[in-house]
């Protein structure tokens, strides 16, 4: 035959038949002969000798031999007899068309086509997996059967095929051996009902050990005994806090891990406890937070919030990023107030009044608002027109104080010159989305953003953007209800252990 004859367009126009049904005779000696003879030179006599070493031996032995199926053509004039089979991958989830061709007097394979890479050379190892099997299958007198069904009517069942798709299991009932060796039943640890402790230590004082629970956690809350104990629904009762506090710090990691359903359902139950105000109840957090900073009440509710400050950081997160340094840093990581950050805040109401100097817009303080849907969501502005229809964002920074208002424009990145050389804010910069998730969730249309020097004031309006604002918040609602809230009810993160969702997405 001449090279590269059987190719896998040449097979696949063929009739298929379901069966062996006229396989000519083929026996281990003409599949030797054929291995060693091919093209590529994939097989040598020493490792033809001892075949059930091959891995194509494997693949045939394992049953990733799936659906063999015949038809017969004729290529130059000879009548061929050609088999094909989907051959699984060893380590992939995917399966290979595989052919291979048979001469119908003689039985000799003459060529074959695989789709894998080495498939060309007409004798890779899933085509010698297919010799196999059809040697194995006139070896046990399958090819006389008179029977119907046939066994290959059956889908090979002489060869039960290999699953791609393993239902797992745990490490504890997972015993690895080779396909051919005869397992032994074997009683486990926990099934030979030995218990080491003394016959006086098995039963639990469960008052007592309730009691030890809540004086580690007043102690020490991250000790690392607590992530095995679980306190009863008696004594956490006692600590449930009230919604008005919004605090959620008495939940505690169970002694087994929670499933999927009980995070679902403990996270529900969570957010209609604390996230649940009503209108005139969100207006008077508002009311009580003004002071910002200032205010304890700012800080406690703001405590399991994401706030616009922080928007950025969620938004520009990649899927494929642990979220558990961001977790650490919104949950656990005190913020200390910098020397610039103290600079900013003496500056702010200075920057206030120059900017109603200039503009003539009278301005009011604000405190914390949530959102109405969504209550884990809010935003604090550093003023709002009195009108209510603009929300000025003041920043004084520290490192440009001293700089003329052009020089401080060109050293700040949250600043850029467009294509008509006018100033804007970056819209990849974090306080682009900060002043968008103020608009979203206040619901208004305008911002300008303040930057103040020592001599000058500069102002960009900024317009909200609808479209950027659904894409922050789908992604922030997200990464609270998936990642934020299941770390606050089953904390992880907090003794060093990674995120929940983190682990189902591996």
């Amino acid at each position: 035959m001449e090279d590269n004859v059987f190719d896998q367009e040449l097979f696949s126009a063929l009739e298929w038949t379901d069966n062996l049904n006229g396989v000519p005779d083929f026996d281990i000696e003409k599949l030797k002969h054929y291995l060693i003879q091919s093209r590529e030179k994939s097989f040598d006599k020493g490792s033809v000798r001892a075949y059930k070493s091959l891995k194509a031996f494997k693949y045939f032995e394992e049953g990733f031999v799936q659906r063999l199926r015949h038809a017969e053509t004729f290529v130059a004039n000879t009548k061929v007899y050609t088999i094909h089979a989907k051959v699984l991958a060893s380590y992939q989830g995917k399966a290979y068309q595989t052919y291979v061709a048979l001469e119908k007097e003689t039985g000799i394979p003459i060529g074959g086509s695989c789709a894998c890479v080495a498939g060309r050379g007409e004798a890779c190892s899933h085509i010698a997996a297919i010799l196999f099997a059809v040697e194995d299958f006139i070896a046990k007198g399958l090819n006389q059967s008179t029977d119907r069904p046939t066994c290959t009517d059956r889908l090979c069942a002489w060869n039960a095929p290999s699953k791609q798709n393993v239902e797992p299991e745990t490490i504890h009932n997972i015993r690895i051996a080779s396909s051919w060796k005869q397992l032994k039943d074997h009683v486990t640890f926990d099934g030979s009902g030995f218990d080491p402790r003394q016959a006086g230590d098995r039963q639990v004082d469960l008052v007592r050990k309730n009691e030890l629970v809540q004086a580690l956690k007043r102690s020490n809350s991250k000790c690392n005994f607590l992530k095995y104990q679980t306190v009863s629904d008696n004594a956490s009762c006692k600590t449930v806090p009230s919604r008005r506090e919004l605090s959620m710090d008495d939940y505690t990691v169970n002694i087994f891990p929670p499933s999927v359903m009980d995070i679902s359902v403990k996270c529900e139950e969570a957010k209609q406890e604390f996230f649940s105000l009503k209108p005139d109840q969100i207006r008077q957090l508002e009311r009580m937070t003004i002071g910002q900073s200032d205010s304890e009440r700012w800080k406690k509710a703001r405590k399991y919030r994401l706030t616009a400050s922080n928007f950025h950081k969620v938004f520009k997160m990649k899927a494929t990023t642990n979220p558990k340094v961001t977790l650490d840093t919104l949950l656990y990581k005190n913020v200390r107030q910098t020397p610039a950050m103290a600079f900013g805040i003496a500056k702010e109401e200075e920057a206030a009044q120059r900017y109603t100097s200039e503009t003539g817009i009278q301005l009011t303080k604000r405190g914390l608002v949530v959102d109405s849907k969504h209550q884990y969501l809010g935003a604090s502005v550093d003023r709002l027109s009195k009108d209510c229809c603009r929300i000025v964002e003041i920043k004084n920074p520290q490192s440009s104080w001293k700089l003329s208002r052009d020089s401080a424009v060109k050293k700040l990145k949250c600043l850029k010159f467009n294509e008509n050389n006018e100033v804007e804010l970056n819209i990849n910069h974090e306080y682009y989305t900060q002043v968008q998730g103020q608009m979203g969730i206040l619901g208004i249309k305008k911002c300008d953003f303040v930057l103040c020097t020592e001599l000058d004031i500069f102002i960009v309006e900024v317009p909200f953007d609808p479209c950027f604002w659904e894409r922050c918040k789908k992604k922030l609602i997200d990464f609270y209800e998936n990642i934020v809230l299941p770390e606050i009810l089953y904390p992880r993160v907090k003794f060093g252990l990674d995120p929940f969702r983190y682990e189902f997405a591996l």
